[in-house]
């Protein structure tokens, strides 16, 4: 049995509330910029809607708790980065900052978060991304998860 091809593209851009769709020109760049970037570099957003998975957190330039669990995230991607290079290089690196927060809902919260790190030896700072999935709840028995930790391609 064929799948019925969908008719209107962007019916899964129109808002929650009150059906409205999103401006074309922002649901280009944001689907572009997601496809561009794996999700990583994405700073416009269409609004709250079904098709709106992505979502950009420029609330962690801010003293916040995302601020703190980012870091924290940033800071378990990059211990398991050192680990997994040791033997590569045996330089570790060192968190400085982070650039860029995304986030997309699931059973709980995968974080895309872009991050500088600085190399111990040399002081060159390099630029990370890590995609971490944040357990609901966060209790004991359940930890943070390091899906993906890599070096930004530019």
């Amino acid at each position: 049995m064929q799948r019925a091809r969908r008719k209107d593209p962007y019916a899964d851009f129109r808002q929650y509330p009150t059906n409205k769709l999103a401006d074309l020109d922002l649901i280009h760049n944001y689907i572009r910029q997601i496809k561009e970037s794996d999700g990583f570099d994405v700073d416009v957003y269409p609004g709250r809607c079904f098709a709106a998975v992505y979502v950009p957190r420029p609330e962690f330039k801010e003293p916040c708790q995302l601020r703190t669990d980012a870091i924290e995230m940033s800071q378990l991607a990059l211990a398991q980065f050192n680990s997994d290079n040791r033997d590569s290089k045996g330089v570790p690196y060192e968190f400085q900052g982070i650039e860029r927060v995304v986030s997309y809902s699931c059973n709980g919260e995968i974080f895309l978060i872009t991050f500088q790190a600085r190399e111990a030896e040399t002081d060159d700072i390099k630029t990370f991304q890590a995609k971490v999935f944040d357990p609901p709840g966060l209790d004991e028995e359940e930890e943070r998860e390091v899906m993906l930790v890599r070096l930004k391609e530019f």
